[in-house]
């Protein structure tokens, strides 16, 4: 319920001006969410080293692995997320992502804190921590996709769907690969740098927006590039970090329930709720998806009004 409140009291926020209050509205979820993983583990009693995957040891070089891996899915990503832009735009939605101005130093570390660091700790926490080890029980391939689909909608607007849903995936399969959460998180923090920090250092870079052959051209090169540096990263982020050296191929065809999810005797186990029937579950799941597609399709109406009027006679 914290997580839901946080997404309402988001939205209510963005539709105020300054840039005190679009920090706040990125502000807001975060601690909400961090707020719900509290409760929720505290009201069920569950350590938090069994709902969230943190006991394998972190791997110095795994962590500087992570960064290659990071701006790989930027650039694989760019292309399909822009050119998402340019279909929903074709379609008469023209749906703008309030940013702060970074200009100022003061609001630059804001952005740091507010758009980087706490999403990074936040967002892991619930999506690849304890979302990701409650659906673990229906196979790993199955709790991958659904905790993404999960953290693509939670970003509210159809802009973010195609990135955040490719970053989600990435992100559940390396956590699941190496069984620790904090190579999400730095990749998670990566990413949110680049998307704070390109626009200001490369004022070009926001003009790829813009529909036309010469942009797609150009993304259609940072992609190859990018497809070249992930995937190999990727492997041997794994690698370094000592976790399962399965391919992606591999890994897709085996959906058996995690390891994961099986416990120690004694141990209660991480779903949500822990003790409820399988029809609980399966309506909980239910509920968010619907939730957060609700939003996002109230969003997108928002947006698509000044179209709808503009094409009235």
């Amino acid at each position: 319920m914290a997580a839901l409140a946080g997404a309402i009291l988001s939205l209510a926020v963005s539709f105020v001006n300054g840039d005190a209050y679009i920090f706040l509205g990125y502000a807001i979820p975060q601690l909400c969410y961090l707020a719900a993983i509290f409760i929720y583990l505290r009201k069920k009693d569950i350590p938090p080293g069994v709902a969230i995957p943190f006991k394998k040891p972190v791997k110095p070089a795994a962590l500087l692995v992570a960064p290659l891996v990071t701006v790989g899915l930027f650039g694989q990503n760019l292309i399909l997320a822009v050119s998402f832009q340019w279909l929903v735009k074709a379609i008469g939605i023209d749906y703008s992502i309030v940013l702060p101005d970074f200009s100022s130093p003061l609001s630059y570390i804001l952005g740091l804190l507010i758009m980087c660091i706490l999403p990074a700790v936040g967002e892991e926490l619930l999506f690849r921590g304890v979302a990701l080890r409650s659906i673990s029980e229906k196979g790993a391939v199955t709790a991958v996709f659904l905790s993404a689909a999960l953290f693509s909608l939670s970003h509210g607007n159809l802009f973010q769907l195609v990135h955040q849903f490719l970053l989600g995936a990435a992100l559940a399969y390396l956590t699941v690969q190496t069984g620790n959460i904090i190579y999400a998180m730095e990749i998670h923090f990566v990413n949110n740098l680049l998307a704070i920090t390109l626009p200001l250092i490369m004022p070009a870079y926001n003009s790829l927006a813009v529909p036309g052959p010469q942009n797609a051209f150009i993304m259609l090169g940072i992609c190859v590039a990018g497809v070249a540096l992930l995937y190999p990263s990727m492997k041997l982020l794994i690698k370094a970090s000592g976790g399962k050296e399965y391919s992606i191929c591999k890994f897709l065809h085996s959906d058996k329930p995690s390891p994961e999810a099986k416990y120690t005797e004694g141990e209660p186990p991480a779903c949500a709720p822990s003790c409820a029937s399988d029809a609980v579950k399966k309506a909980w799941l239910i509920g968010l998806f619907v939730f957060l597609g609700a939003q996002i399709l109230l969003n997108t109406l928002i947006n698509a009004i000044p179209s709808l009027r503009a094409a009235m006679p």
